[in-house]
C-alpha cells in the first residue's frame, strides 16, 4: 500500500503515541494528559468546523452572545444569597467558549473562562474565522492563581472537566483559593468518565457519588473529595441525578 507523506508522518506519530502509552508508568499522569492532547484537539476542531456537529443547538447557545445564564447555576447562586450588581464567574475546564450563557435578570454576568488547552483553542477560533462571546484563557485547572487577579470570584463552575485534569485534587484546591466568601463551587459531571472512554484521551479518572460522597478515583488512586474537603472547611453537596439516560453527579461546594 502507498501512502502519501502527511499519511505515513501521520501513521508514525500515532506509533509513537501508542507506543508511549504502553511504556507510560502507572499513575504518570502529566504523560498520559500530553498523549490525550490530540485527541481533544481533534474534537473541538471537528466541532467548530462542523457548527456542534450533532450537537449543534448547543454550538449555537454558546455562540450567541445573548444566551441566558445556566438555570441550575443561577439558582445556586440565588441560594447563596450573593447580592450586587454583577456576579462573577469563573469556569474552569470551559473548552474552546463556555457553556454558562450570558443574560440574566438578576445580575451583570462577567465570566473569566480558562482551560489549560485555551491557546489551541484559539488557533482553532482563528482557523474557523470566528471568535466566541468569551475568549477561554489558557491556564489549567492546577494553576487558577493566573487569574487570581481577576478574583474572588462568586461562583466557580466546572462541568464534565474533573476528569481530564492531571491532578483533580490540585485542581479542587485551586478553586477553593479563588472563590469568594459566601460564594459556591459548583461541580457537575457524568460519572464514570474514564471507565465509560477506557481511559482513552484526556478520560483518566472518574468522577462517582457513594452516598453523600464524591469520590474521584482511577486504577491507581482513589480519593474522597467530600472528606478532603470537609477537612479543609469546606461542606460539599452531592446530587446523583438522570441526564438524557446518563448518571451525572452534581455538587455544591460552600466555605463553613
Amino acid at each position: 500500500m502507498r501512502y502519501t507523506v502527511g499519511e505515513a508522518v501521520s501513521f508514525v506519530a500515532r506509533r509513537a503515541m501508542q507506543k508511549a502509552a504502553r511504556t507510560a508508568r502507572p499513575g504518570d499522569n502529566q504523560t498520559l494528559w500530553n498523549l490525550g492532547k490530540a485527541d481533544e484537539r481533534r474534537f473541538w476542531r471537528a466541532w467548530i468546523d462542523q457548527q456542534g456537529m450533532e450537537w449543534s443547538d448547543d454550538f449555537q447557545q454558546r455562540l450567541d452572545p445573548g444566551a441566558p445564564f445556566d438555570d441550575w447555576v443561577e439558582q445556586q447562586a440565588i441560594d447563596a444569597s450573593i447580592t450586587g450588581p454583577v456576579l462573577g464567574v469563573l469556569d474552569v475546564g470551559a473548552g474552546p467558549v463556555t457553556c454558562l450563557g450570558y443574560r440574566s435578570p438578576n445580575w451583570e454576568i462577567h465570566i473569566t473562562a480558562t482551560d489549560a488547552l485555551g491557546s489551541d483553542y484559539a488557533g482553532l477560533w482563528r482557523d474557523a474565522g470566528r471568535m466566541p462571546p468569551v475568549v477561554t484563557r489558557p491556564v489549567p485547572a492546577e494553576d487558577l492563581s493566573a487569574v487570581s487577579y481577576m478574583g474572588p470570584f462568586d461562583v466557580v463552575h466546572m462541568r464534565n472537566a474533573l476528569d481530564h485534569c492531571v491532578s483533580p485534587v490540585a485542581a479542587i484546591e485551586q478553586m477553593t483559593q479563588q472563590v469568594a466568601d459566601g460564594g459556591v463551587i459548583l461541580l457537575r459531571h457524568e460519572v464514570n468518565e474514564a471507565e465509560n472512554e477506557s481511559y482513552k484521551g484526556l478520560h483518566q479518572w472518574n468522577l462517582e457519588p457513594r452516598g453523600d460522597n464524591l469520590h474521584v478515583w482511577n486504577k491507581n488512586v482513589d480519593v474522597n473529595l467530600t472528606g478532603w474537603l470537609d477537612e479543609r472547611g469546606f461542606d460539599c453537596q452531592t446530587e446523583a441525578l438522570d441526564i438524557g439516560g446518563a448518571p451525572w453527579v452534581r455538587n455544591v461546594v460552600t466555605r463553613r
